[in-house]
């Protein structure tokens, strides 16, 4: 069984961080891509039916910023930046 799943890129993932912690937390990525771990990633698989475990009232959440502010709330101590 696949558990449901956020379909979403890089660029939105740094957006919504950027929406949370600002352009401070932002300037750290480093966009250079790195061919070992291009590799990697294109060998996943782009779309993975979840049926199943959406029957079992499963659910994937809804968008990345909502993940980071989770990711916030539970882990206060790993925080950096001034969240918004």
């Amino acid at each position: 069984m696949n558990l449901p799943a956020l379909r979403t890129s890089v660029g939105e993932m740094a957006a919504a961080l950027e929406r949370v912690a600002g352009k401070a937390a932002t300037a750290l990525h480093d966009w250079t891509p790195d061919p070992a771990i291009l590799r990697l990633v294109k060998t996943w698989p782009g779309n993975v039916a979840s049926a199943r475990a959406g029957t079992l009232g499963l659910k994937a959440d809804t968008d990345y910023e909502s993940i980071v502010r989770e990711y916030i709330r539970e882990n206060p101590g790993a925080v950096k930046f001034p969240v918004a």
